[in-house]
């Protein structure tokens, strides 16, 4: 079916919100955390990449620094998450003791984000995304607060990609009926 508005844009995907899915802000100046950001799934027209994006009031932003994760490069886009729910399973010993060598590897540091414990209780294991805390323009629309994914989250998002990978996420476009 042909959009119009698609096609004079350029616009060649679409976003599709997740419902019942929001994370955590954490702003680490006033210790204040508000669950508000609704996790939005981006794909192209021919469903050979999807995107995590996350955000409101037409300000998004990707989940980390991941990109475009298509069914070829899957496992390595994806391989931050593997690692988090890795450590996270972990006793709380050996969590603190790993923390600090995950957090240096490569593709940690490329994707902007770090297994930490909770700023809120000090123990529940947490992937906290840097990217949009260290980018300037997410900085200037959102201050200083971090995005803190707990394991519940992870495995929601990687049940998400892997649903997607087996071709098998159904996805109600708005402009098909």
């Amino acid at each position: 079916m042909f959009n119009f508005n698609k096609e004079a844009t350029f616009r060649h995907w679409e976003m599709y919100n997740v419902p019942d899915m929001t994370f955590t802000n954490y702003n680490p100046h006033s210790k204040v955390t508000k669950k508000n950001n609704p996790l939005l799934l981006q794909t192209d027209d021919d469903d050979t990449y999807i995107m995590f994006i996350t955000g409101q009031y037409e300000t998004y932003y990707e989940i980390g620094h991941l990109g475009k994760i298509t069914r070829v490069n899957f496992a390595d886009k994806l391989s931050v998450f593997t690692t988090y729910l890795s450590w996270a399973a972990l006793p709380e010993n050996e969590r603190a003791t790993q923390a600090e060598i995950i957090n240096k590897r490569p593709e940690f540091v490329k994707a902007e984000m770090q297994v930490a414990v909770s700023p809120v209780d000090n123990k529940t294991p947490v992937l906290i995304d840097l990217f949009n805390h260290n980018n300037v323009l997410a900085k200037a629309m959102n201050g200083t607060e971090l995005l803190i994914f707990t394991v519940r989250d992870v495995e929601r998002l990687m049940f998400i990609a892997q649903t997607w990978k087996a071709k098998q996420l159904t996805l109600k476009n708005p402009y098909k009926s």
